[in-house]
């Protein structure tokens, strides 16, 4: 009977695996063409189409608004790491899929191991996304360095 129960489990539990992707959209077209307009804007800063840079958000939420900061995620060794750790993503159209962590993982385990004690500056491409009857919209945008 325990053999049964263990091999039960060891066909079970890989299907309960985080290691799938995760993907998160405002769902809002307004949302959407902010980011492109921003990134193509900015692109040859990074001498790359915007659609081919690693790019890595940080993605806060107060009530119905939020704050989601893109960065370049090759810009840090540190971003990297942090890149490679999450399974989650921001859906922004069909050829972007950006990598997304919450304020919130600063507080795992796994994100403080990760940081070995420091912290983490986020700076990079702003917007703060609110949401009304209409939606999600960017009602302001900026530069956070």
């Amino acid at each position: 009977m325990k053999a049964c129960i263990f091999f039960g489990l060891i066909l079970v539990i890989p299907g309960c695996s985080t290691s799938r992707k995760i993907i998160y959209s405002f769902e809002s077209k307004n949302v959407s063409d902010s980011i492109v307009f921003t990134l193509k804007k900015n692109a040859p800063l990074f001498d790359k189409e915007y659609q081919k840079i690693k790019w890595f958000a940080l993605l806060k939420q107060d009530l119905n608004d939020y704050s989601l900061t893109l960065e370049e995620a090759t810009s840090s060794p540190l971003f990297s790491k942090i890149v490679k750790k999450t399974n989650r993503f921001i859906y922004v159209n069909d050829k972007l899929l950006i990598p997304v962590i919450f304020e919130s993982d600063m507080l795992s385990f796994d994100m403080r191991k990760l940081l070995n004690g420091g912290t983490v500056n986020f700076g990079g491409f702003y917007f703060y996304i609110k949401k009304d009857n209409e939606g999600y919209r960017v009602v302001k945008t900026g530069v956070l360095f």
